[in-house]
């Protein structure tokens, strides 16, 4: 790579690291990290000193002069290449002041290190968008999350135990980082995804079956507590797997993955989809709730694609294919100052 490319994707990297970048420029990122073993190692540190950030405040407390004077001692102790140390360090400096380097440094990854192996519990954090609105995640271990609307992802500040939970309640996309030693387990309350380090998506709104989707990899899908589970099997990329909580079971199938994968470029996909299905997938992406006043228009089927179109563009879209019509109640402010959803009603021409 280039020194100019270097340049490029160092000052990408905080976007990356905070989910402010482009479709484009997280497609450079990604591509350099997995290019190679060492472009893999250097992301992590890179990642170790972003999330520093969030001990700003402790920094207070912190003599910074001894602080330093530690860092040189772990440099020493721990043979980090003085050259590709400094190099970090240089090029880290436009995100990162050095007092806070030398805190992290001191006491940030040592103190990862032992909670770990104390395996002590770690503060859990929480990030949830709202409706219309998407937002991205970096884990500690380097796992990309991105949360589509309505949807909130617990997860630890720092993965401390033998293995890697985070807790879903809404849809997300889960770009995890490899780790043999260390599953990923994602948690929804209902259905339970394991994973080593893969691509793959998770729907798990309230009152809903339980989606996934997988796009790279390989997944484990199991119910009840990790260590009391029910395994339920295994998913192949490009298959979908449906979990009913009426009655505790899957249902896998093929599908073409873009079309679930597709929020994420701030597109809703149909193809030869039933109209219970298009109904409910609205109701989520525009907060609004859908009335179908004719059940024969439940077995209509849908085929279009929408890109940040508004609700009404969608609508007389649906109206124009489909040969129903539709009405509007738009949404009002109540006496306690909380407003009403917006209700749709559709029925037949």
């Amino acid at each position: 790579m280039e020194d100019n490319d270097k340049d490029l994707i160092e000052a990408l990297l905080p976007g990356y690291f905070s989910g402010d970048l482009t479709t484009d420029e997280v497609k450079l990122v990604d591509d350099w990290k997995y290019a190679s073993k060492e472009n893999g190692d250097l992301f992590k540190e890179y990642f170790k000193l972003w999330r520093s950030m969030g001990l700003l405040k402790e920094m207070e407390e912190v003599d910074t002069v001894k602080a330093l004077r530690s860092v040189n001692k772990k440099i020493d102790s721990e043979a980090i290449s003085s050259y590709r140390f400094i190099a970090i360090l240089s090029r880290i400096a436009a995100v990162l002041f050095i007092p806070l380097l030398a805190y992290t440094l001191a006491t940030g990854f040592s103190g990862i290190k032992n909670a770990r192996s104390r395996n002590s519990d770690t503060a859990w954090q929480t990030m949830s968008t709202g409706v219309g609105m998407r937002g991205t995640i970096v884990l500690s271990d380097g796992s990309r999350v991105t949360l589509n609307s309505g949807s909130e992802i617990r997860y630890p500040a720092t993965f401390i135990k033998d293995i890697r939970e985070v807790k879903l309640t809404g849809e997300a996309f889960f770009d995890v980082a490899k780790d043999q030693k260390h599953p990923f387990i994602v948690n929804t309350g209902k259905l339970n995804v394991e994973v080593l380090g893969t691509t793959f998506n998770v729907s798990a709104y309230d009152n809903l079956p339980v989606e996934v989707v997988l796009a790279t990899g390989s997944i484990n899908l199991f119910t009840g507590e990790i260590n009391n589970r029910k395994s339920l099997g295994k998913i192949k990329p490009d298959q979908r797997a449906v979990f009913n909580t009426a009655d505790n079971k899957i249902t896998v199938s093929g599908v073409e993955t873009d079309k679930y994968l597709a929020w994420k470029e701030g597109n809703i996909i149909f193809r030869d989809d039933s109209m219970s299905d298009v109904v409910s997938r609205l109701e989520r992406w525009f907060n609004v709730d859908i009335y179908v006043l004719d059940d024969e228009i439940l077995d209509f089927e849908i085929t279009a694609k929408f890109h940040d179109e508004t609700l009404e563009q969608v609508l007389n879209l649906i109206k124009l294919s489909s040969g129903i019509k539709y009405s509007v109640e738009k949404s009002s402010q109540l006496k306690d100052g909380d407003f009403t959803r917006t209700k749709i009603y559709l029925k037949k021409k």
